[in-house]
Protein backbone atom coordinates (compact mmCIF):
# COMPACT_ATOMS: atom_id res chain seq x y z
CA UNK A 1 0.00 0.00 0.00
CA UNK A 2 3.01 2.34 1.17
CA UNK A 3 4.12 1.55 -2.24
CA UNK A 4 1.32 2.49 -4.55
CA UNK A 5 0.81 5.92 -2.88
CA UNK A 6 4.55 6.84 -3.41
CA UNK A 7 4.66 5.39 -7.17
CA UNK A 8 1.63 7.32 -7.27
CA UNK A 9 3.40 10.70 -6.07
CA UNK A 10 6.73 9.79 -8.02
CA UNK A 11 4.39 9.87 -11.09
CA UNK A 12 2.53 13.08 -10.48
CA UNK A 13 5.55 15.12 -10.09
CA UNK A 14 5.08 14.70 -5.64
CA UNK A 15 8.24 12.76 -4.72
CA UNK A 16 11.22 11.81 -6.26
CA UNK A 17 13.96 8.77 -6.49
CA UNK A 18 17.17 10.33 -4.35
CA UNK A 19 20.31 8.44 -4.93
CA UNK A 20 22.71 10.72 -2.97
CA UNK A 21 24.90 8.35 -0.68
CA UNK A 22 25.04 9.27 3.34
CA UNK A 23 28.86 10.11 2.82
CA UNK A 24 27.21 13.02 0.39
CA UNK A 25 24.73 14.03 2.40
CA UNK A 26 27.08 14.46 5.81
CA UNK A 27 29.04 17.26 3.70
CA UNK A 28 25.70 18.48 3.15
CA UNK A 29 25.15 18.95 6.84
CA UNK A 30 28.57 19.79 7.87
CA UNK A 31 28.35 22.53 5.02
CA UNK A 32 25.06 23.94 6.83
CA UNK A 33 26.99 23.87 10.05
CA UNK A 34 29.76 25.97 8.79
CA UNK A 35 27.32 28.34 7.02
CA UNK A 36 24.79 28.23 10.12
CA UNK A 37 22.16 27.84 7.81
CA UNK A 38 19.72 25.02 7.63
CA UNK A 39 20.08 21.58 6.63
CA UNK A 40 17.94 21.59 3.75
CA UNK A 41 18.59 19.06 1.25
CA UNK A 42 20.16 20.60 -2.83
CA UNK A 43 17.48 18.85 -4.72
CA UNK A 44 20.14 17.29 -6.83
CA UNK A 45 18.47 13.91 -7.56
CA UNK A 46 15.70 15.92 -8.35
CA UNK A 47 17.29 17.30 -11.50
CA UNK A 48 18.17 13.74 -13.01
CA UNK A 49 16.69 12.59 -16.00
CA UNK A 50 14.19 9.85 -16.98
CA UNK A 51 17.24 8.18 -18.66
CA UNK A 52 19.77 8.82 -15.57
CA UNK A 53 17.46 7.55 -12.98
CA UNK A 54 16.13 4.62 -15.35
CA UNK A 55 20.18 3.69 -16.03
CA UNK A 56 20.64 4.01 -12.20
CA UNK A 57 17.57 1.57 -11.22
CA UNK A 58 18.75 -0.75 -13.62
CA UNK A 59 22.68 -0.87 -11.87
CA UNK A 60 20.57 -1.41 -8.81
CA UNK A 61 21.89 1.70 -7.02
CA UNK A 62 20.72 2.25 -3.84
CA UNK A 63 18.17 4.94 -2.97
CA UNK A 64 15.39 6.41 -1.16
CA UNK A 65 12.28 7.97 -2.00
CA UNK A 66 12.22 12.06 -1.01
CA UNK A 67 8.49 14.32 -1.05
CA UNK A 68 8.54 17.81 -2.94
CA UNK A 69 7.84 19.87 -0.88
CA UNK A 70 5.96 23.19 -1.57
CA UNK A 71 4.73 26.61 0.26
CA UNK A 72 1.96 26.46 2.55
CA UNK A 73 1.82 30.10 3.67
CA UNK A 74 -1.95 29.86 4.99
CA UNK A 75 -0.40 27.13 7.92
CA UNK A 76 -2.63 24.71 9.37
CA UNK A 77 -5.23 25.22 12.57
CA UNK A 78 -4.65 23.50 15.59
CA UNK A 79 -7.19 22.46 17.67
CA UNK A 80 -5.65 23.41 20.79
CA UNK A 81 -2.82 26.16 19.93
CA UNK A 82 -4.96 28.07 17.34
CA UNK A 83 -3.48 28.86 13.91
CA UNK A 84 -0.01 27.54 13.32
CA UNK A 85 2.61 28.48 10.49
CA UNK A 86 6.19 26.75 10.02
CA UNK A 87 7.61 27.37 6.42
CA UNK A 88 9.01 23.69 6.01
CA UNK A 89 9.31 24.93 2.31
CA UNK A 90 12.07 27.54 3.42
CA UNK A 91 13.48 25.62 6.94
CA UNK A 92 13.42 22.16 5.89
CA UNK A 93 14.64 19.71 3.32
CA UNK A 94 12.29 17.53 1.14
CA UNK A 95 11.55 14.76 3.72
CA UNK A 96 12.32 10.82 3.02
CA UNK A 97 8.91 9.13 3.10
CA UNK A 98 10.59 5.90 1.91
CA UNK A 99 13.94 3.98 3.10
CA UNK A 100 16.30 2.38 1.10
CA UNK A 101 15.05 -0.92 2.53
CA UNK A 102 11.76 -0.12 0.83
CA UNK A 103 9.92 0.53 4.49
CA UNK A 104 8.22 3.71 4.73
CA UNK A 105 9.15 6.67 7.18
CA UNK A 106 7.07 7.72 9.93
CA UNK A 107 5.70 10.76 7.26
CA UNK A 108 4.52 8.76 4.84
CA UNK A 109 3.19 5.68 6.83
CA UNK A 110 0.89 7.90 9.65
CA UNK A 111 -0.53 9.82 6.83
CA UNK A 112 -1.24 6.37 4.74
CA UNK A 113 -2.30 4.80 7.81
CA UNK A 114 -4.99 7.66 8.62
CA UNK A 115 -6.01 8.23 5.39
CA UNK A 116 -7.27 4.39 5.16
CA UNK A 117 -8.74 4.14 8.68
CA UNK A 118 -11.04 7.23 8.36
CA UNK A 119 -9.12 8.82 11.14
CA UNK A 120 -10.77 11.94 11.34
CA UNK A 121 -8.68 13.85 14.66
CA UNK A 122 -4.93 13.19 14.95
CA UNK A 123 -4.20 14.05 18.96
CA UNK A 124 -0.04 13.71 19.56
CA UNK A 125 2.40 15.50 21.47
CA UNK A 126 3.66 19.15 20.52
CA UNK A 127 6.88 17.84 19.20
CA UNK A 128 5.16 16.90 16.01
CA UNK A 129 3.74 20.42 15.50
CA UNK A 130 6.68 21.31 13.09
CA UNK A 131 6.12 18.60 11.02
CA UNK A 132 2.40 18.82 10.62
CA UNK A 133 2.80 21.14 7.22
CA UNK A 134 4.53 18.21 5.72
CA UNK A 135 1.48 16.18 6.31
CA UNK A 136 -0.77 18.48 5.59
CA UNK A 137 0.82 19.19 2.21
CA UNK A 138 1.11 15.31 1.38
CA UNK A 139 -2.41 14.84 2.07
CA UNK A 140 -3.16 17.73 -0.48
CA UNK A 141 -0.61 16.09 -2.94
CA UNK A 142 -2.23 12.34 -2.98
CA UNK A 143 -6.08 14.35 -3.44
CA UNK A 144 -7.19 14.03 0.47
CA UNK A 145 -8.60 15.86 3.39
CA UNK A 146 -6.44 15.81 6.27
CA UNK A 147 -7.72 15.32 9.59
CA UNK A 148 -8.63 17.92 12.07
CA UNK A 149 -4.67 18.16 14.56
CA UNK A 150 -4.70 19.14 18.30
CA UNK A 151 -1.32 18.96 19.80
CA UNK A 152 -0.96 18.46 23.38
CA UNK A 153 1.21 19.71 25.19
CA UNK A 154 4.81 18.01 26.69
CA UNK A 155 4.44 16.60 30.71
CA UNK A 156 7.43 17.29 32.58
CA UNK A 157 8.38 16.11 36.53
CA UNK A 158 7.38 18.46 39.37
CA UNK A 159 10.83 19.96 39.09
CA UNK A 160 10.18 21.26 35.32
CA UNK A 161 12.70 18.44 33.88
CA UNK A 162 11.88 16.67 31.06
CA UNK A 163 10.65 12.89 31.61
CA UNK A 164 12.47 9.76 30.96
CA UNK A 165 11.61 6.45 29.54
CA UNK A 166 13.81 5.17 32.21
CA UNK A 167 11.77 6.45 35.23
CA UNK A 168 10.19 3.10 35.86
CA UNK A 169 8.12 4.60 38.83
CA UNK A 170 6.11 6.28 36.03
CA UNK A 171 5.75 3.18 34.21
CA UNK A 172 1.60 1.56 34.63
CA UNK A 173 2.76 -1.65 35.70
CA UNK A 174 4.92 -0.36 38.52
CA UNK A 175 2.13 1.89 39.82
CA UNK A 176 0.04 -1.58 39.91
CA UNK A 177 2.94 -3.47 41.72
CA UNK A 178 2.93 -0.51 44.12
CA UNK A 179 -0.75 -0.80 44.83
CA UNK A 180 -2.33 2.02 43.20
CA UNK A 181 -5.60 0.95 41.86
CA UNK A 182 -6.82 1.91 37.99
CA UNK A 183 -9.31 4.53 39.11
CA UNK A 184 -6.89 6.41 40.82
CA UNK A 185 -4.28 6.22 38.36
CA UNK A 186 -6.83 7.67 35.61
CA UNK A 187 -8.19 10.23 37.72
CA UNK A 188 -4.47 11.30 38.38
CA UNK A 189 -3.52 11.57 34.97
CA UNK A 190 -6.70 13.92 34.25
CA UNK A 191 -4.94 16.55 36.73
CA UNK A 192 -2.32 16.96 34.60
CA UNK A 193 -3.30 19.71 31.17
CA UNK A 194 -6.60 20.55 31.56
CA UNK A 195 -9.58 19.62 29.17
CA UNK A 196 -12.21 19.09 31.21
CA UNK A 197 -15.48 21.36 31.45
CA UNK A 198 -17.09 21.61 34.98
CA UNK A 199 -14.77 19.22 36.84
CA UNK A 200 -13.87 19.74 40.36
CA UNK A 201 -10.27 19.43 40.37
CA UNK A 202 -9.71 17.75 44.07
CA UNK A 203 -7.80 15.03 45.49
CA UNK A 204 -10.90 13.78 47.39
CA UNK A 205 -13.13 13.25 44.10
CA UNK A 206 -12.80 9.75 41.89
CA UNK A 207 -14.74 9.63 38.66
CA UNK A 208 -15.82 6.99 37.06
CA UNK A 209 -14.11 6.94 33.09
CA UNK A 210 -17.85 7.63 31.85
CA UNK A 211 -18.06 10.58 33.78
CA UNK A 212 -14.48 11.83 32.33
CA UNK A 213 -16.10 11.34 28.78
CA UNK A 214 -18.79 13.52 29.69
CA UNK A 215 -16.77 16.54 30.67
CA UNK A 216 -13.84 15.58 28.74
CA UNK A 217 -13.75 19.30 26.32
CA UNK A 218 -10.70 19.24 23.47
CA UNK A 219 -10.92 22.89 23.95
CA UNK A 220 -9.96 22.84 27.64
CA UNK A 221 -6.68 21.70 27.61
CA UNK A 222 -3.75 23.89 28.31
CA UNK A 223 -1.22 25.27 26.32
CA UNK A 224 1.80 24.90 29.85
CA UNK A 225 3.29 21.87 29.74
CA UNK A 226 1.43 19.66 32.95
CA UNK A 227 3.66 18.74 35.53
CA UNK A 228 3.72 15.26 37.31
CA UNK A 229 3.56 15.96 41.30
CA UNK A 230 3.18 11.88 42.35
CA UNK A 231 2.33 12.59 45.31
CA UNK A 232 -1.28 13.03 43.94
CA UNK A 233 -1.44 10.16 43.51
CA UNK A 234 -1.22 9.23 47.17
CA UNK A 235 -4.01 11.49 47.50
CA UNK A 236 -6.25 10.48 45.42
CA UNK A 237 -5.78 6.08 46.24
CA UNK A 238 -6.54 7.21 49.27
CA UNK A 239 -9.73 8.81 48.56
CA UNK A 240 -10.40 6.12 46.20
CA UNK A 241 -9.84 3.36 48.98
CA UNK A 242 -12.30 5.53 51.49
CA UNK A 243 -14.55 6.13 48.47
CA UNK A 244 -15.00 1.85 48.10
CA UNK A 245 -14.93 1.30 52.12
CA UNK A 246 -18.18 3.72 52.10
CA UNK A 247 -20.20 2.14 49.57
CA UNK A 248 -19.76 -1.25 50.59
CA UNK A 249 -17.43 -1.79 53.57
CA UNK A 250 -18.39 -5.84 53.75
CA UNK A 251 -17.30 -6.48 50.17
CA UNK A 252 -14.55 -4.21 50.65
CA UNK A 253 -12.87 -6.00 53.79
CA UNK A 254 -13.59 -9.18 51.96
CA UNK A 255 -11.73 -8.13 49.24
CA UNK A 256 -8.88 -6.95 51.67
CA UNK A 257 -8.66 -10.28 53.34
CA UNK A 258 -8.91 -12.23 50.31
CA UNK A 259 -5.69 -10.68 49.42
CA UNK A 260 -3.98 -10.47 52.28
CA UNK A 261 -4.25 -14.62 52.22
CA UNK A 262 -3.26 -14.41 48.55
CA UNK A 263 -0.17 -12.77 49.74
CA UNK A 264 0.79 -14.73 53.34
CA UNK A 265 -0.27 -17.81 52.32
CA UNK A 266 3.34 -19.22 51.93
CA UNK A 267 4.59 -17.05 55.40
CA UNK A 268 4.77 -19.62 58.38
CA UNK A 269 2.49 -19.56 60.90
CA UNK A 270 -1.67 -18.83 60.83
CA UNK A 271 -2.17 -14.97 60.72
CA UNK A 272 -5.87 -14.58 62.46
CA UNK A 273 -7.59 -12.17 59.93
CA UNK A 274 -11.27 -12.76 61.68
CA UNK A 275 -10.48 -11.04 64.90
CA UNK A 276 -11.72 -7.41 64.61
CA UNK A 277 -10.69 -7.47 60.98
CA UNK A 278 -12.16 -3.98 60.51
CA UNK A 279 -10.11 -2.17 63.33
CA UNK A 280 -6.77 -3.45 62.23
CA UNK A 281 -7.58 -1.50 58.67
CA UNK A 282 -5.62 1.72 60.89
CA UNK A 283 -4.83 3.52 57.67
CA UNK A 284 -8.72 3.89 56.97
Amino acid sequence: LYKQVVDQMIREGQAYRCFCTEKRLEILRKESAKMRTPNIYDRRCLHLSEAEIAEKLEAGVKHTVRFKLSPLPEGYQDLIYGEVRHDVFALEGDPIIMKSDGYPTYHLANIVDDHYMNISHVLRGAEWQASTPKHVLMYRAMGWTPPQFAHLPLMSNADGSKLSKRQQDLHIRHLREKGYSPEAILNFVTLVGGGFENKEYSLRSIFSIGELLQMFELSKISHASGRIEMERLDDLNNSFIRQRFNNNKDAFLQECKDLLISNTKDLPGDIDLDTNFEGKIEWL
